[in-house]
């Protein structure tokens, strides 16, 4: 595959994403660049705490998390 069609097929990809989904990929691409591959953090995990992680993001993923917002404004409620 040339250059130029895997760029073209990259971007009808980003065109495509939701917007975290978007996020998501521009913090890749930003620690990928700074080339921030140290995976030691991720590593030093237990396989309960990563099993934990995986079911975090899959339960965000389906809509089940609580916004930012809402979060902070009752914490915000309680210690202000």
């Amino acid at each position: 595959m040339e250059s130029s069609d895997l760029k073209r097929k990259i971007i009808t990809k980003i065109n495509a994403l939701e917007e975290y989904k978007l996020e998501e990929l521009y913090g890749y691409l930003l620690n990928s660049s700074n080339s921030n591959s140290d995976l030691s953090d991720w590593t030093n995990l237990s396989e309960e705490q990563r099993k934990g992680i995986y079911k975090a993001i899959l339960e965000l993923e389906s809509g089940e998390g609580i916004p930012n917002d809402t979060v902070f404004n009752s914490i915000r409620s309680r210690y202000v």
